[in-house]
């Protein structure tokens, strides 16, 4: 039987040492060329990725600066602490002095004060102040109605019986108007604010004849 077999040539690889590792050669540097192309791919994706940012950054950046020197774009986000700070500030009272914000305000209208119509429902449509007088906060970016900032409340009730001014006082939009009453009474919940009116005693004598 063995004899037999010697004539035949077998169909199967004979794989030799050198053989081998020509092989494994070929493929280690088939497989170092797919990391290089794909190393390759993943840096001109993530310079790519680099550029959109810096370009969204600037354009961020240039959209920023544009509204920020609008008088009537109101897009920015001011915190209430921000608005409290700039109540504390030379600024606020360079522009309002010690009297409140609506002291000075006069809406333009024809008749002049003769006659008072009601408030407009909100100044401020789709990010931008809507008219030429709106009204004493919407007029102001930094002033924010909120229930922390107890100094802009104090300035819209009443030191002596506690009301708070109507709209016809104080020239508040309709949709501030509603916030102020919101936040009062939120700052009253919070022990912050402080709205019962101080008795006052008169002498009787001045009367007498």
């Amino acid at each position: 039987q063995p004899a037999a077999n010697h004539g035949l040539t077998s169909s199967r690889l004979i794989i030799t040492p050198s053989r081998f590792v020509s092989s494994s050669r070929r493929l280690y540097r088939g497989q170092n060329d797919r990391v290089e192309a794909s190393s390759k791919d993943v840096e001109e994706t993530e310079e790519d990725v680099d550029v959109e940012e810096e370009e969204l950054e600037e354009e961020n950046e240039g959209n920023f600066v544009k509204s920020y020197y609008d008088p009537k774009d109101r897009t920015r986000v001011i915190s209430p602490e921000l608005s409290m700070k700039y109540m504390e500030s030379n600024a606020y009272r360079t522009t309002y002095g010690d009297e409140p914000v609506w002291k000075h305000y006069r809406r333009n209208m024809k008749g002049g004060s003769l006659y008072i119509p009601k408030t407009r429902r909100k100044c401020i449509w789709h990010g931008r102040v809507q008219g030429a007088t709106p009204c004493p906060i919407c007029r102001d970016i930094y002033l924010v109605i909120d229930y922390r900032n107890v100094k802009l409340l104090h300035q819209f009730i009443d030191e002596y019986s506690g009301v708070v001014y109507d709209t016809y006082k104080t020239g508040l939009c309709q949709q501030q108007w509603e916030k102020l009453l919101i936040h009062i009474e939120k700052a009253k919940d919070y022990g912050l604010l402080n709205i019962d009116a101080d008795q006052i005693y008169y002498n009787t004598d001045l009367y007498k004849r």
